[in-house]
């Protein structure tokens, strides 16, 4: 007999130039599908006009959307970045109508209805591609947002949206029916036949439980751990080298106490060296801090997805994570700052050769683009503990007998 599921319509609403985000929130809602269903009864159906919406006439193009997308959903996803949209008879462009629509009902019940909006704010690739009334428009909407009484989420890149996604939506649909959804008409249905939108890292993970995402979680902990040290050592290294070498620069000086040129070119010059090979190590660990960390998001967020699946004894993996997480969270906001304090003194040394300002601009971007996936991390780190305490809360009230806790 076929499994009979909770139906949850999430409508994701946009402008055109975030595909790459579209395209994530599709590759989790298919993630999450394959596990929901039997581990908590539910599963998503995306709603989106571009496959959603057949052509046809109205008062309007957005009419249109507007009558046959409708108000049968019960979460609005929401997501912006550098265009705000086309202007309609009735908002400021199709997604701030399509949001106003949404935030009315909410306003009318609160129950029916959950709201996730997400604001990139990534640099545009070339500055030829800036609009800034465009950009005027966007930056008007997210303020008013917060007139409403909304929190938005803001990232900088498609991987870090797509973890923070996963964790939200799967709390979203964890709390239908305990802290919102309450006497709602529920669509039950066979669970629906779908192709998977795209594979998670080209494998099938479909066997997997609570404890093999946790281990995965822990192992990109690990190795997070590992780049952070190695950043943090590169980072003592070239700061002893820049020290080291003023020191030197200051006192190459000729007997009339002018700068001896030819000496302070060869100081510049290995200071540029070790600029340079620091900027190496850094460009060499971002990407791995970066993949670790989404790495271990991704693999806690479906391993919230299983908990009422996970009946063990022993939840000590678990709380082994929780604790990782903290140590990495720590190491991480310590680390931010020697490298802030780094980048400020190389920025502040004037560049006297050639070679020692093509190496200002690499070490000062590799720095930078360091220093905002580490900020970014924050808030991710923040998420996955929450989402590991609820879980290990739930656990020690389900062996207690007591009622499970509210979200």
């Amino acid at each position: 007999m076929a499994k009979q599921v909770t139906i949850l319509k999430v409508f994701i609403s946009s402008p055109n130039d975030l595909g790459d985000e579209k395209a994530a929130v599709m590759k989790v809602i298919s993630e999450l599908n394959r596990t929901l269903p039997n581990s908590t009864g539910k599963y998503i159906q995306p709603i989106v006009w571009e496959s959603d919406v057949t052509p046809g006439f109205g008062d309007s193009p957005q009419d249109v959307i507007n009558e046959q997308i409708g108000d049968d959903y019960d979460v609005f996803v929401g997501i912006m970045w550098a265009r705000f949209g086309t202007k309609t008879e009735n908002a400021g462009s199709g997604s701030e109508e399509e949001f106003n629509r949404a935030f009315k009902r909410f306003r009318s019940d609160k129950n029916s209805l959950k709201l996730l909006y997400y604001f990139k704010t990534a640099g545009l690739p070339s500055i030829k591609d800036v609009d800034t009334e465009q950009l005027k428009l966007v930056n008007a909407f997210k303020e008013s947002l917060g007139d409403k009484g909304g929190l938005y989420h803001e990232f900088v890149k498609t991987e870090e949206f797509e973890g923070y996604f996963r964790i939200h939506l799967t709390k979203v649909v964890q709390e239908y029916g305990v802290n919102w959804g309450l006497q709602q008409n529920e669509v039950k249905t066979d669970i629906p036949e779908t192709k998977d939108i795209q594979e998670i890292d080209n494998e099938n993970d479909d066997d997997y439980g609570f404890i093999d995402y946790v281990e995965i979680g822990m192992d990109g902990f690990r190795n997070l751990t590992s780049s952070s040290e190695r950043i943090t050592v590169a980072t003592q290294s070239v700061g002893k080298q820049f020290s080291d070498r003023s020191i030197e620069l200051k006192n190459a000086k000729l007997s009339d106490g002018s700068l001896n040129l030819h000496k302070a070119k060869k100081i510049i010059n290995l200071m540029s060296n070790d600029q340079e090979t620091f900027a190496k190590v850094i460009e060499t660990e971002t990407p791995i801090f970066s993949k670790s960390l989404n790495d271990a998001v991704k693999a806690f967020g479906k391993a919230s997805s299983l908990y009422p699946d996970f009946d063990t004894e022993d939840i000590k993996p678990l709380v082994d994570g929780r604790s990782m997480l903290s140590g990495l969270e720590d190491t991480t906001i310590t680390t931010i700052e020697p490298m802030r304090e780094m980048r400020d003194a190389i920025n502040k040394f004037p560049p006297m050769t050639s070679q020692s300002r093509k190496a200002k601009r690499r070490t000062l971007n590799a720095i930078d683009d360091l220093i905002g996936v580490m900020e970014s991390s924050l808030g991710l780190f923040t998420e996955v503990i929450d989402v590991v305490d609820s879980v290990i809360a739930k656990y020690e009230t389900k062996e207690s007998g007591g009622e499970e806790p509210s979200e």
